[in-house]
């Protein structure tokens, strides 16, 4: 599929409320702008650009095993979509994620053009041995403050681990959705290390609201 034909697909149908793109290996930018649009998921295509431009219905943004050209990240936009309940897989590794005109980096702070209130479940999937996507991890979870369900798919690391102190997570700027909002996390894949224990115990000492969690190890 190409840019056009996504396009076209928009042009023709003003009524449409499901999107589905799967196995698309023509670079895509995706660029969102249909006042009925509810659902949208892109699955094991190539990705450059998903840009959520006017979506005033959307509740639902789903990403699963896409992939971009060479070593260029895949940028997710998120304009106008006050009604986004859940989002995901977002990959810190994959994804470069931009809220309006602020593209979100290890050590962003929240603020009101950095935060989206709406979504309530968030999907992450990431290399806990790799530092950047762990930092990229927090940041992420504080530009979704009222996220009631969380997500996480560990991902088996390729790079050398690195290890986070005690310190480190210690240090953490308090994230507003896992203190205030979460009751809910699912961890996928784990695979024991130091780093996925760290994590876990931070939400732990931190999720005042959270009443379930469920790991699923590694098979």
């Amino acid at each position: 599929m190409e840019d056009k034909d996504l396009e076209f697909v928009f042009a023709v149908s003003p009524v449409l409320e499901i999107l589905a793109i799967s196995g698309s290996q023509t670079l895509l930018h995706a660029r969102l702008a249909n006042p009925s649009l509810r659902c949208a998921q892109f699955c094991l295509s190539i990705l450059e650009e998903v840009a959520v431009l006017d979506a005033p219905s959307l509740e639902r943004l789903f990403f699963w095993q896409n992939r971009t050209v060479g070593k260029m990240s895949t940028t997710v936009k998120i304009g106008h979509a006050p009604k986004l309940r859940l989002l995901g897989y977002l990959e810190p590794g994959v994804h470069t994620l931009q809220i309006g005109d602020t593209v979100i980096k290890a050590g962003t702070k929240a603020s009101t053009s950095t935060t989206v209130s709406s979504v309530q479940m968030l999907a992450l999937h990431l290399q806990f041995g790799v530092r950047n996507e762990v930092k990229m991890l927090l940041s992420f979870l504080r530009c979704f403050p009222s996220v009631e369900t969380l997500i996480v798919q560990s991902e088996e690391t390729l790079e050398p681990t690195s290890k986070f102190s005690v310190k480190f997570w210690k240090d953490t700027v308090p994230i507003e959705c896992v203190q205030s909002h979460l009751k809910t996390l699912y961890f996928r894949g784990l695979q024991g290390t130091r780093n996925e224990f760290k994590f876990l115990t931070f939400i732990e000492e931190n999720a005042q609201k959270l009443e379930r969690m469920y790991i699923v190890m590694k098979n």
